[in-house]
């Protein structure tokens, strides 16, 4: 197996556990109600549009115009994500550190 068709097999193997879970995740939960929750959603969708885009570079003949566009807002979704997530985590340890004053 040559590492393209492991890679191409890793993506198709990934693509529905990380589309699922904001899916089921955004339906199931009130993620919008804390910082957690959204961090959350953010950063797994984040996850989701990189895996689909990969699989997306694989399948789909797009331009690279287009293919430039998709990466920039894919990538801005997970650096949106990534930020959320130490905002929630900061505040977390902040409201711990204040209880225990």
């Amino acid at each position: 197996m040559s590492i393209e068709h492991l890679i191409a097999v890793m993506i198709v193997v990934a693509f529905p556990p990380v589309n699922l879970f904001p899916i089921l995740y955004g339906v199931g939960a009130p993620w919008w109600r804390s910082i957690e929750g959204q961090a959350i959603m953010i950063a797994t969708t984040g996850l989701a549009l990189l895996i689909d885009l990969a699989l997306m570079a694989r399948v789909a003949d797009l331009s690279e115009p287009t293919m430039n566009v998709l990466r920039v807002a894919v990538f801005g979704v997970i650096i949106l994500g990534a930020y959320w997530k130490l905002a929630a985590l900061l505040r977390v340890q902040y409201l711990k550190r204040r209880q225990r004053a």
